[in-house]
């Protein structure tokens, strides 16, 4: 898919995810989202809601719908399971390529932790202010608690001796 000026003006905004594997948290400067280097579309999208605890990480495949409110402030991913809702400001461009499948993720800025890189203009770069997801809780997972259930066992295996 060639996707031109479009996925042209997203690379110079240096918004592009980098060639090699990268964890997002690893540099402090902020980014909204990450677009695939190879313009193709994407199996899976990664939903960071630090404000929540946890990440999701859906298939493209179930999205059933996109809502927007044209003025770059909410978008809304609707899964026949749950419903992320993104807030923010200059979401456009983040609209866009969720549309074609190529955003390989998504990241509602943290501030406890992001930073923004020197010299942004925070009047044109997408920010997003908070993730909502309604729904996914119905699958039972509570991240926090399995986390703990897993590292409780894995103390008993390594108290025990089976580690």
């Amino acid at each position: 898919m060639d996707f031109g000026m479009d996925i042209e003006r997203l690379r110079r905004r240096d918004l592009v995810e980098p060639e090699e594997e990268a964890s997002p948290s690893g540099d402090a400067s902020y980014r909204a989202f990450w677009i695939n280097v190879n313009q193709e579309p994407q199996r899976r999208l990664v939903i960071g809601a630090p404000s929540l605890r946890r990440q999701v990480i859906p298939l493209y495949d179930l999205l059933y719908n996109i809502v927007t409110d044209w003025q770059g402030r909410i978008i809304i991913l609707v899964y026949p399971f749950m419903t992320v809702k993104i807030h923010g400001r200059h979401l456009q461009e983040i609209e866009q390529a969720l549309t074609w499948h190529v955003c390989t993720r998504i990241d509602e800025f943290d501030h406890a932790t992001d930073l923004f890189a020197e010299g942004l203009d925070l009047e044109s770069v997408p920010i997003i202010t908070a993730i909502e997801i309604e729904g996914e809780e119905d699958h039972g997972l509570d991240a926090e608690a399995e986390s703990q259930k897993y590292r409780a066992r894995l103390q008993h295996e390594a108290q025990s001796g089976k580690a």
